[in-house]
Formats: structure tokens, sequence, C-alpha cells
């Protein structure tokens, strides 16, 4: 085997070992220029993975984003009273002032509730200093009533049309969970000795508990008498109460002069995405939103921030000049196969800064004349480099020798901006011509030529700007290749040396018989 340790030439005394290498010296070389290559090709692998990262967050982070007219559409919102009014991000509000007047606020439905106090067990009347009742007191010990029949009476009062078993026994809280069984709708706590029942939704909704006192054993009313005070009972005169509740209120506002309703104090009119704090008018049946002084009216107002889109499209100009001079340099290194990776026996013969100096030489020229990297930055100079919307805007290329990067004449494009913000979104961003179609811009040109360069083909897979498969299909090949020559080299050294051991003992016998014949 070639890292074998063989002792030879001790009879001929011949070089044995050197004569061996230069014979197979071919067979070494071809070994070492396969792993050479193959140390290459898995260099340029793992920095194409590095690159084609860099290039897909232009595509999709950069180009992307941009093919939206929502990066480019910044907007000035200014709100009079923000105390009584929130706006909501997001909001797409038209240009210009809006009028809005809160006459009235949505309220949820709540119910009307007394606290409840307990009653002695032994007499069955109130003691003698009030103590209030705890999500923990049970029903039978909250009225004299409820006391008197104890903990086994069983009671029925309706949510609605579903009618709900109540124990004696029953405490508040599991009175509570009852209720909030049945409906869900309902927000139902019992706290500082009182329910608290209300809608979990604003709006003009109702709350309807009930009970019909003649049903069952037991009187159902003496049951909401005790849990919500008699005087919150309605009396039907049919033989069923019904507990009293605040009806909820819905929302009514005033926008630019036109009266609106909604169950709801967040709104959406226009596009203005909006919150009710407050009400800054009124609000009755008849008369509907009216100001009530000359502070009723809150002005929302929209422009374009012109800032924002000209700071958007400097800082896509500045990233663009950046990566494409990156690419254009890496493109540009002069190439050479003088390096090439080194093998042990090459670094044992260099110092560690002549090593390092030469990786990154071979690091430098990797990207050297790329097609793949010169598909991405073709593509790039031929969407934007002579793109005669951004050229009316005074984004030009300057001198050939810079290779495409872009120049900006900053008042041309503040003036244009100016002029006509939406053109130059559009131009970029795409947008609607005066029929109604869509129409593309720069972004979506770019964003749909780089799409075509990572779709999946028999050479690369999806989402990759260079050719992965075929660098995989090579590694493989060189793989199998080294794994030949390396054979066939080892085979031919064992050859040499088995020869040369043979003459050696040809030569130790021959000496041994010239021994015998001397000493006759």
């Amino acid at each position: 085997m070639a890292d074998a340790i063989r002792f030879t030439g001790l009879t001929s005394g011949l070089d044995t070992e050197s004569i061996v290498k230069a014979l197979v010296a071919t067979d070494k070389s071809k070994v070492d220029n396969l792993k050479k290559e193959e140390m290459l090709m898995e260099l340029k692998q793992e920095e194409w993975k590095k690159m084609n990262n860099t290039l897909m967050d232009f595509y999709t982070d950069t180009v992307g984003t941009l093919r939206h007219q929502g990066s480019f559409d910044s907007k000035i919102i200014t709100n009079t009273n923000e105390d009584s009014l929130t706006i909501h991000e997001g909001s797409n509000i038209p240009d210009g002032t809006h009028e809005i007047i809160i006459g009235q606020l949505a309220s949820s439905a709540q119910l009307k509730t007394d606290q409840i106090y307990k009653v002695d067990p032994d007499t069955h009347m109130p003691t003698d200093e009030p103590e209030l009742v705890t999500k923990d007191t049970k029903l039978s010990e909250t009225s004299s009533y409820m006391s008197t029949q104890g903990d086994d009476a069983t009671y029925t009062i309706k949510i609605g049309e579903e009618e709900v078993e109540i124990l004696g026994s029953d405490t508040m809280e599991d009175i509570a969970n009852k209720i909030k069984e049945v409906d869900d709708s309902l927000n139902v706590n019992f706290d500082q000795g009182r329910f608290m029942i209300s809608n979990k939704e604003t709006g003009e909704f109702d709350i309807d508990i009930s009970a019909d006192a003649t049903v069952g054993e037991y009187d159902n009313s003496d049951v909401l008498k005790a849990l919500f005070g008699e005087g919150n009972l309605t009396d039907n005169e049919d033989g069923t109460y019904n507990v009293k509740f605040n009806k909820g209120t819905n929302a009514h506002y005033e926008y630019n002069g036109n009266d609106y309703e909604s169950t709801s104090n967040s709104v959406t009119v226009n596009g203005i995405s909006m919150t009710f704090k407050q009400t800054t008018g009124a609000y009755s049946e008849e008369d509907g939103v009216t100001a009530t002084d000359g502070d009723s009216k809150i002005l929302v107002s929209s422009e374009q921030d012109q800032d924002a889109i000209y700071e958007t499209i400097v800082s896509f100009i500045e990233d663009y000049n950046t990566l494409l001079e990156d690419l254009n340099s890496k493109i540009d290194m002069p190439g050479s196969d003088d390096y090439m990776p080194l093998t042990d026996e090459e670094m044992a013969e260099m110092s560690d800064y002549e090593i390092e100096l030469w990786n990154k030489k071979i690091e430098e020229n990797i990207f050297a004349d790329d097609p793949a990297l010169q598909d991405f930055v073709d593509t790039l100079r031929g969407a934007l480099g002579s793109n005669e919307d951004l050229i009316s805007m005074g984004i030009t290329t300057g001198n050939w020798k810079e290779q495409g990067k872009l120049h900006i004449d900053e008042e041309k494009l503040k003036e244009a901006i100016s002029e006509n913000a939406d053109k130059i979104i559009e131009a970029f961003a795409g947008g609607t011509d005066a029929d109604g179609n869509e129409t593309e811009g720069v972004m979506d040109e770019l964003y749909t030529k780089f799409s075509d360069q990572i779709a999946t083909t028999t050479l690369n897979s999806f989402g990759s700007f260079y050719n992965d498969k075929v660098i995989d299909e090579k590694l493989r090949n060189i793989a199998t290749d080294i794994i030949k020559y390396q054979d066939r080299y080892e085979t031919r050294e064992d050859y040499y040396f088995s020869k040369f051991n043979a003459m050696e003992q040809m030569m130790n016998e021959w000496n041994s018989q010239s021994a015998v014949f001397a000493s006759a």
C-alpha cells in the first residue's frame, strides 16, 4: 500500500523509494489533481450557498417588498382629537381632510343587581352585623326564603329559552358558571357581594333571564329575588318574571356630513379604521348626530409623505449599487488555474502566511467569469439601467466603466415626486391605467425575471440562482474518479515495490552463493 512502511535498497544500495516515486509520479499527480478539483468544487459549492442567500434576500426582501405600492405610499396622518378618537395603523385614508362627530358610544347591555347579604342559618333572618355574600356562599344562605327551603331545594330559571337548574346547595360561583355554560355571549362574575352580568359584545342586544313562579315545587321567582334583588324584577302579571337590564347601545357617528351606526366602537369607513373613545357631540332618534359646540368635529387629514417616498427610492438605489459593485468585483477577478487548493505535501513546504495568502487568492477567484452570477447582474442592469421611467425622474447610469451603477439627480427626483408622486410609485410598483388594467412596474419586472431564474430545472433546484445540481453531480463523479485512480496508483506502487523486493532477494541469494564459492 502507498502508506506502508518499507525498508528497501539494503542490499542493492538503490534509493528504491525515490525510484518508485518517480515511476508512479504520473498516477500520483492524477490523484492529487482530482483531490484539488474536489476541494475547489466543494469551496465553490460553499461560497455559492452563501451567495445564494444574499441574492435571495435581495429578491424577496428588497424587490419582493418594493413591488407593492404600500412600500412607497406612506401617509402623514393628523388627528385633532386623539383623546376621543384613535386612528389605527394600516388605514388607507384618502388624501384630504375628513370630519367626524361621535354622537354616542356603543355599550353593552348590563343587568341591574343588588348586593346580597347573608342570613342566619338558625333564625333564617339577616345577621345582626350585615355580612356580604361571597362567591363561596350557598344559595340557601342568601335570604329567609332560601334558608327555609334549605340545601335540597331545586329551582328552575331560564337564560333565553334554555332552562337552568339551580340547587339550594349551589354557591354563587356555581350559579355564575351555570349561566356562562348556557350562554357564552355573557360576561358573568360574582364580586363585591353582587352578580355582574353583561353582554360581551356592545350594541343593542338584550339579556333575557327569567323564571316562571308556577313551575315546580318551589317558587322560582324567589331565586331571582334572592340573586338580583326584588326591585330589579319585572312582573309580567302572568306568573313569570324577568330581570331588568340596561339595554346596550349602538355607536352613532357622523362622517363627512352623513350619519352612521355601528354595534361596535371600532369601525372602518372610507378606508379609515378607527376606535371611538368618548363622545364629542350628541345623538337622538329625532335629530340624529349633532354637534354640541365648536369642538365637536374631529378633523382627520391625510397626505402623501413625499419625503418617505424619496428616502425609499434612495435607499433602494444605494442597496442596488452596493450589491452590483460587489458582484461585478467578483466576476471581474482575473481567475487563474495557478491557484488550486494545496495538498498536505505542498502545505508542508510553505509557511502559514503563504498558505493564508494562497487560500485567499483562491476564494477571491471563485466567482471569476461565473455565468450564473453574470446572469443575475445582467438581469439587474437590464431592468434598471435603461428604464425610461427612471431616467425621467433623474435616475441614470454613469460611465460604462462603472458597470451599471445608478446615479440620482436629487433635485430632479424630488421635483418629480412633488409633481406626481403616484406616477413615481407606479414606475416602481405598478398601478392601474385609464382603462382599469393593472400595469407592471420595474420591481414587478425584476421579480418575474428572478422567479424564472430560480424555477426548478434539470440544472438547479427551486430557489437556487446557480446550478447546484450540476455541482452535486460533478462532486459525485470526482469522488468516483478519486477512488478509481487512487486504487490504480496504489496498485502500480505495490507492483514496483514488489519487483524491487524480488531483485533484492535475488541479490541476497547471489551474494550468499558467492560467499560459499569464495570460502571453498
